[in-house]
This record gives C-alpha cells, sequence and structure tokens, in this order.
C-alpha cells in the first residue's frame, strides 16, 4: 500500500513540476525582454513595455522611453531585479539591468575602493546610460538611475559625476556622495528590516542633500524641477533582500519617477505580486518531492557503508565549535573586499571567507577524527560515490535553479565552472568530518547534525557579527539558512537510504560550492 501511495506522490509531484514550469514560462514572457552587450563588453537585459516580439524585430516607440538603469546589489546578478524591472516595464519604462563587473556573465575583476565605489561599477553603469542615449526607440535625454543595497551606492556616486542624469533612487543602498554634483531627485527608499546603522546613515546622506537636520519620512523636500528634490522613505515587513520583490517598493518608485523623470508611455495598474511567485514556489515544492524519491531511485548505485556510533555527543560538539571558533580567529584582522587572506587562491569576494571557515574546520576536525580512528576515506575512492551525489546535484541544481529564476540566476557563467569545482572540493572536508562526527544511528543521528549546522550558523553570523568576518555575510542570512535546512533534510534522507557519510558529504559539499561559486563576485 505504502508503495503505490509512494508512486502516485511522485506522479502527482511530476505533473506538479511540469505545470509550475509551463506557468513560470508563461508568465515571464508576458513582459518583453532581452538580452544584450553593452559599451565596454558587458552584459545586461533590457525590459520594455509593449507586446512580446521576436529579437530580430525593430522596436517601435513613438515618443521614445524613458528609461531607468536598474543596478543590483553585491554577490547577485540582473536576474534579482526582474521583479521591479518588470512592473517598471509594464508602466511605460525602459530598464537596462546591467551586471556589475565580476557578478554573474561580466568577465572584468570586481574591485573594491575604501571610502567610496570602485570606479568599476561606475564604468559599467556609464555603459548602460551610454547604451540608453544611443538607442533610438530610447529617451536618452530622460534616464533614471536605481539601485539596490551596492547598486543603491554606485548609483548615487555615478549621478555625482553625471548632471544630465534625471532622477536617483538608492534601494537600501546609498551611503556615498561622491564627485562634484549632488545627485538629482534623490529617493532613498529602505526596509524596516534593513540594520539600524545603514537607515540611520541613509537618514543622514537624505538631510546633508536637503540641507535640514532631519527630514520627515514620506515627504518630499525640493523642487523636482529644479532637479534638486529628496525623499526618504521605509517599507514595512520586507527585509534587505525581499525588498526587491515588494509590490509596495515598486508602487512608491514608480511614483517617484512620474513626479521627477516623466510618466512612462503606458498607464499601468497598480503593482501587484509577481505572478512568477506561485508558479515558483510550486515548482520547489514538486522537485524536493522529487528528489526525496530520486534517493531511493538511485540507492543501488550508491556505495554501502555504516553509520558512525556516537558515542559522545556533547564532546563532538565541542570539537565541531573549537574548530570553528579557531578558523574563525585565523581571519581576524583581515578586511575581505580589501585583501585577499588565506584563501587568496580562490578569487570570489567574500565567498572566499565562508569556505575559508568551512575548509579550515573541516581539516582541523578531519585531523581530530584521524588521530581517533574516527574516519575513513574509502569510499572517497569509490566512484560511485561521486557518481550517486553528481546525479542528485544535477537534477536538484537544474530544475531547483530553473523554478528559482523570479529571484536569482543560479547559473554559472563558463569562467565560473572551474571555480565551482574548486568551492566544492574546499567544501568536502567540513561536511565529511562533520558526517562522521555527527550522523550517527537512531535519534542521535536526528538532532545531533542539526545542531552542528546550526552552531556553524551562529559562529558564521557571529564572527560576522563582531567584524571577524565580513559584514556583508549578515544580509544572506535566510538564504543560507535556508541552504543549510535543505542540505540536512537531503543529508538525513541519504544517511537513511545509503548509510555511506561520503555520499551525503559529496552531495552536500558539491550543492554548496556550486551555488557560492555561482553567485558570489570575482575578483
Amino acid at each position: 500500500m505504502a508503495t503505490v501511495v509512494g508512486r502516485v506522490v511522485y506522479a502527482l509531484a511530476a505533473l506538479l513540476l511540469v505545470g509550475s514550469l509551463l506557468g513560470l514560462r508563461a508568465t515571464t514572457r508576458n513582459v518583453f525582454h532581452y538580452p544584450v552587450t553593452l559599451p565596454g563588453g558587458g552584459p545586461a537585459l533590457v525590459y520594455e513595455p509593449g507586446e512580446p516580439r521576436s529579437w530580430r524585430e525593430l522596436p517601435k516607440a513613438d515618443p521614445p522611453l524613458p528609461v531607468v538603469v536598474l543596478a543590483h546589489a553585491f554577490a547577485s546578478n540582473p536576474t534579482s531585479m526582474s521583479t521591479l524591472a518588470r512592473h517598471l516595464a509594464r508602466a511605460g519604462y525602459a530598464v537596462i539591468t546591467p551586471a556589475f563587473s565580476g557578478h554573474g556573465r561580466n568577465r572584468r575583476p570586481f574591485t573594491y575602493e575604501f571610502g567610496g565605489v570602485a570606479s568599476g561599477l561606475i564604468e559599467d553603469l556609464e555603459a548602460a546610460v551610454l547604451y540608453a542615449r544611443t538607442q533610438p526607440h530610447l529617451d536618452g535625454q530622460h534616464v533614471a538611475l536605481a539601485g539596490h543595497s551596492l547598486g543603491g551606492h554606485a548609483v548615487l556616486a555615478y549621478a555625482g559625476r553625471d548632471p544630465s542624469v534625471g532622477a536617483v533612487i538608492g534601494i537600501s543602498g546609498g551611503n556615498y556622495l561622491e564627485g562634484p554634483y549632488s545627485p538629482p531627485n534623490l529617493l532613498l527608499i529602505w526596509a524596516s528590516g534593513d540594520p539600524a546603522r545603514g537607515r540611520a546613515h541613509f537618514r543622514e546622506v537624505g538631510a546633508q542633500l536637503a540641507g535640514l537636520q532631519r527630514l520627515v519620512l514620506d515627504r518630499t523636500y525640493g523642487d523636482p524641477a529644479r532637479g534638486s528634490a529628496v525623499r526618504l522613505s521605509e517599507v514595512e515587513g520586507v527585509g534587505h533582500m525581499s525588498i526587491i520583490y515588494s509590490s509596495e517598493t515598486a508602487r512608491r518608485i514608480l511614483a517617484w519617477l512620474e513626479s521627477t523623470l516623466g510618466p512612462g508611455i503606458e498607464e499601468a495598474a497598480s503593482p501587484r505580486s509577481d505572478g512568477r511567485f506561485g508558479w515558483s514556489a510550486l515548482g520547489l515544492v514538486a522537485a524536493l518531492v522529487l528528489a526525496w524519491g530520486l534517493v531511493r531511485l538511485l540507492a543501488p548505485l550508491l556505495p554501502r557503508g555504516a553509520l558512525p556510533d556516537i558515542r559522545a555527543p556533547i564532546t563532538n560538539l565541542a570539537a565541531l565549535l573549537a574548530a570553528l571558533l579557531a578558523s574563525v580567529l585565523l581571519f581576524a584582522g583581515i578586511d575581505a573586499l580589501g585583501t585577499a587572506g588565506p584563501f587568496g587562491i580562490v578569487p570570489l569576494v567574500v565567498g572566499r571567507d565562508v569556505i575559508g571557515l568551512l575548509a579550515l574546520s573541516g581539516i582541523l576536525l578531519w585531523v581530530w577524527l584521524a588521530r581517533r580512528d574516527g574516519i575513513t576515506s574509502a569510499a572517497l575512492r569509490d566512484v560511485r560515490t561521486y557518481v550517486g551525489a553528481g546525479l542528485l546535484v544535477g537534477f536538484g541544481y537544474i530544475v531547483i535553479g530553473t523554478v528559482l529564476q523570479p529571484f536569482l540566476s543560479f547559473w554559472p557563467a563558463p569562467q565560473r565552472v572551474l571555480w565551482c569545482l574548486v568551492c566544492s572540493a574546499l567544501c568536502l572536508p567540513y561536511f565529511g568530518a562533520t558526517e562522521w562526527l555527527l550522523r550517527g544511528t537512531g535519534a542521535t543521528g536526528v538532532w545531533l547534525p542539526v545542531l552542528g549546522k546550526l552552531l556553524t550558523l551562529v559562529v558564521l553570523f557571529g564572527g560576522a557579527v563582531v567584524g571577524l568576518l565580513p559584514v556583508v555575510i549578515l544580509h544572506g542570512v535566510a538564504a543560507i539558512a535556508l541552504g543549510f535546512l535543505l542540505l540536512e533534510v537531503f543529508a538525513y534522507r541519504l544517511s537513511r537510504v545509503a548509510p555511506e557519510p561520503w555520499v551525503a558529504a559529496v552531495y552536500q559539499a558539491a550543492w554548496l560550492g556550486w551555488a557560492l561559486g555561482a553567485v558570489f563576485p570575482l575578483d
């Protein structure tokens, strides 16, 4: 009976997955967008109002389209801005979303400058503005800049160098005022869940531009016609990352664009939730159900071993904590954005610090376990370990990466593939050691690995809070925690279906290394 029920569940999950992919495809296509290469060679996505058309068909716009250059955050890519870009395009604006240097498919290395925005990011924005001013169907005289987090800092800095920009919008970002000009018609909008220090800084920047001691939220100071307008706004109920997916954020930005840059060529309804989100959620649930069943299907192909006998769980947790703390201390005094640090061979800004923490702690634990005869490596010489884990990762990455397209692109550019593999290899000591250290039989094998991952997250985020690790890690708290949760769920499944610790370790290391290598900027 259980077998029949399982087959029905998996069949329904397969149908739901197909339906979600079809729905996602249809809702994605209802706003016209296409890739372009900007002057200088950088990639970008362009969104335009109007009916979908062939990319070969020449665009028609009379009058030409006002333009918004929309910049993404650190360790992100243009896909993350697609929800906001689609809202703006429906309202009659053309939206150009460039990939910053070192991000996504942009081959230029990411650079950082203390106390300001790197010249490379300014050049990326300059290329997008130049593209807007050289396309006949775009209105190069009406260009606004908007950016999220790092993108917000960059657009303010660029606007200080280009007085012809019509409006500037910093979304949870905008700490730097650079150049001889004041950013015109500035809207600083942030999330109620943003760090208090950042929110205070946005208020200071707004007050400085308005020439006042303090500004009241959601009140416009200055004259939009003269380019001196300043407005501060806080969106309730969202965080640093989720603000860009909020329809309320889009509504306030559209209102600002209409009053400063001018209205778009179309009158659109008030922004609503992105229609792709429902299909994405449905597809994610279906994919997880199918991946759960795939583990059982692949069980005959996986090497068979035995789970370790965990006799001192508290001692093992203490060993993990000691290894993590010792690894964090090795990063003390290293600025992840300014220096390479001990893992400088990995050209992933901030990503190398996360990977380095896991690699160092894993090596320390591996040595400790080896001295106690608590770990063996026979399965690492068995090709079935890599084939089985690879099939599971491949299925999950392809399917889950597809259904998460409304939020972020996890597909690595060709120049990143090698580093995805290197990151996976560096993550393996941590996952291998923790599987042998914590993944036992019975109830202990359930709660102990969960505590181990929770402990790792606490050390990782705690290190960022006190400044021993990059503070930017804190912006990814939810994403990293969710990723660890999913890794733990399927590691547990593997340990019960194929009780060989290295299979679960290779699976987790491949997933995490590939994801980190795909999103963190290359320097």
